[in-house]
């Protein structure tokens, strides 16, 4: 990177018995420095979810009069112990002179790209590259940052180091959502004409605010007869009356239709994930 230099100067002057003085404007050089190195990290995604691709950039621009040697990034995916993210292999490209060609890391953790041949001087190369969010990411970890170390070498790829400082570095939060998922099961595998039969619904929620305002449809059995309709959330149940849902004549449940009583799911927490059962019970008639 260019250094500043600013120079200025002075006068001091008579004029019969008045001494006065005036002050030059500044002028300014750029001294170039002969190897210089700078470089900057972003992404396409503005917040993350457990298993999801996160596509980085990182821009590196050699900034001085003399080639750079044996250019490369590393990435240390979230974290230098424990990795909150893994290289999606054959993802890393590297953008020059206009053109796209693919890279192949020289290790995958940490994540390491190196350019195969001298950056130029004013030159600008961007490496993309796709990192996924580990599944079983701690959910009380609320941002991800990760760092891509920056170095060249001058002369020759054993030359003196040039490290960018400071690292570039990401921080990235996770995002707002819900994601509700749902299992149904039966209590009888074989029944009689009359007989009891009781259909629950589990619902969880794996993201990290509530899910609410619920609406469960289901088509259920031919001559199905409801008795009682019920849901249960952190150890409260609700039950649901006939006015608070509806049957079609096809047996198309659609739970809730009312706007008094409604289904929500809790976020997950470190204990696991929010659940919310509904219960339904009933009989075939004939």
């Amino acid at each position: 990177m260019a250094i500043t230099i600013n120079n200025s100067a002075n006068i001091s002057y008579k004029y019969g018995s008045i001494t006065d003085t005036a002050a030059s404007n500044t002028a300014v050089t750029n001294l170039e420095e002969t190897f210089s190195l700078i470089a900057s990290k972003t992404s396409n995604n503005s917040t993350w979810r457990p298993g999801e691709n996160i596509t980085f950039n990182v821009r590196v621009e050699n900034t001085g009069t003399d080639p750079l040697y044996a250019v490369s990034i590393q990435d240390n995916l979230g974290g230098n112990t424990t990795r909150l993210l893994t290289y999606i292999a054959n993802s890393a490209r590297m953008l020059r002179n206009g053109v796209f060609t693919s890279v192949t890391p020289t290790s995958e953790a940490p994540l390491t790209l190196t350019i195969p041949d001298p950056l130029e001087a004013g030159e600008v190369v961007v490496f993309s590259y796709v990192a996924k969010v580990i599944n079983d990411i701690d959910s009380t970890i609320t941002e991800i940052t990760n760092e891509a170390a920056v170095v060249g070498h001058e002369t020759s790829a054993s030359g003196t180091t040039i490290t960018v400082t400071p690292t570039p570095s990401l921080t990235i939060p996770k995002a707002n959502y819900a994601d509700v998922r749902i299992t149904k099961s039966v209590d009888k595998e074989n029944i009689s004409v009359g007989d009891t039969l009781t259909y629950t619904f589990r619902l969880e929620n794996s993201g990290n605010i509530t899910a609410t305002n619920v609406v469960v449809r289901d088509n259920l059995p031919e001559n199905f007869v409801i008795q009682t309709v019920t849901s249960e959330t952190n150890g409260v149940q609700t039950t649901f009356d006939t006015t608070d849902y509806s049957l079609s004549a096809d047996n198309l449940l659609i739970l809730p239709t009312s706007t008094t009583k409604t289904i929500s799911v809790p976020a997950a927490t470190s204990l696991g994930n929010g659940i919310t059962t509904v219960t339904i019970v009933g009989s075939i008639t004939a």
